[in-house]
């Protein structure tokens, strides 16, 4: 997926490699400062996922079939010596693979500032977000490619069916939820009246037990934390209403959006909540020009954005976790903000400008 072809008229193209180099260098050393300190200067729970699954591969429990067991399995398989190894390579490659894509200060600067939050809490540490990474670069890359849409969503479809079925369920639901969003804005009326239809029909016909099971999580995960007032669950929150229907069910899901997204607002000005704020601003900003964008690559990213925006606030428990799962998307969200301020610097500036790598 190539933007400019023509030879580079300035100087400009060399020094932003350069200062992505420079960027990239200065991520990383941020990313090990974290690693070996300032993590618990900005979070308590950070690594309590990376805790769980230590004791888990201790005890050598793999029977139960969930995520933290699987998670376990695999960081018993990794030799000791290589577990560190690993997590700093996968650290590594990640931050290279969205500081690469950048192609000018600006998407360089924005990529940056939301890499700064899955550093803190998903990619320090042998956890489920870790692990997700190699499940999300490939997805990410063949989009970044020139590889045909067809061939792109099924390497989609492909590495996040695997991920669904060995770590978290909902997965299938993102990709649902994937398609609903893809379809509405890539067809004509028709299938977006569809795409509105199947979604309500889906959701009417759920059983109330099922969206008590997604639902529910939240409560679970807070009720003993804000009880006991343990540190660390400052953006906490409970469901307001018993999940005992779909209507229900649809106001707490708007008090999520409330609590999660406008906590500027919901829980009044501080430093974090502007940090918060200003994360889900890039998310839903990458998001919308990904389904607006006339490339339908650009348009299915933004559907996979909207999957996990729109999936997770069902059952996340706080600010934290919210972005941490959000920030699954990141490397998807690093291609659509890249390509709009190249298009947008082309518009204004007419200068021919070449992307640091966004062509392979």
């Amino acid at each position: 997926m190539q933007y400019a072809s023509t030879p580079a008229t300035s100087r400009e193209p060399k020094i932003i490699i350069r200062f992505s180099l420079v960027v990239i260098l200065a991520m990383v050393l941020l990313y090990f400062a974290i690693v070996f300190g300032l993590r618990g200067a900005f979070s308590d729970t950070a690594g309590s996922d990376s805790s769980t699954v230590k004791q888990l591969a201790e005890s050598g429990s793999f029977e139960d079939v969930g995520s933290y067991a699987m998670t376990a399995f695999i960081y018993a398989l990794i030799p000791s010596p290589l577990r560190l190894p690993f997590v700093y390579a996968t650290g590594v490659a990640y931050i290279i693979f969205a500081l690469r894509t950048a192609n000018d200060r600006y998407s360089l600067a924005v990529v940056s500032f939301i890499m700064i939050m899955p550093l803190l809490t998903a990619v320090g540490t042998f956890q489920k977000d870790l692990l997700l990474v190699w499940f999300t670069l490939p997805v990410a890359y063949v989009f970044r490619s020139n590889a045909t849409l067809s061939r792109s969503i099924l390497v989609y479809i492909i590495f996040y069916s695997l991920y669904a079925l060995y770590f978290r369920k909902y997965f299938f639901l993102i990709m649902f939820v994937t398609f609903a969003f893809y379809i509405f804005f890539a067809y004509n009326y028709k299938f977006k009246l569809m795409a509105v239809f199947v979604s309500i029909a889906v959701l009417l016909l759920v059983p109330t037990d099922v969206l008590y099971q997604l639902q529910i999580p939240r409560d679970r995960a807070n009720f003993v934390r804000l009880i006991e007032g343990v540190r660390g669950v400052r953006t906490a929150f409970l469901n307001p209403y018993p999940i005992d229907g779909l209507w229900h069910f649809t106001l707490n899901y708007l008090n999520a959006f409330w609590m999660l997204d406008f906590s500027l607002i919901s829980r009044g000005f501080s430093i974090r909540e502007a940090f918060l704020t200003l994360n889900v601003v890039v998310y839903v900003f990458a998001m919308w020009r990904g389904l607006v964008d006339k490339d339908l690559k650009m348009k299915f990213l933004g559907a996979m954005i909207a999957g996990h925006f729109f999936l997770i606030h069902v059952f996340e428990p706080d600010s934290g976790s919210f972005l941490r799962h959000l920030s699954a998307s990141l490397l998807y969200v690093t291609i659509i903000i890249s390509k709009f301020s190249y298009e947008t610097r082309l518009k204004y500036r007419k200068v021919v400008y070449r992307p640091v790598r966004f062509a392979t």
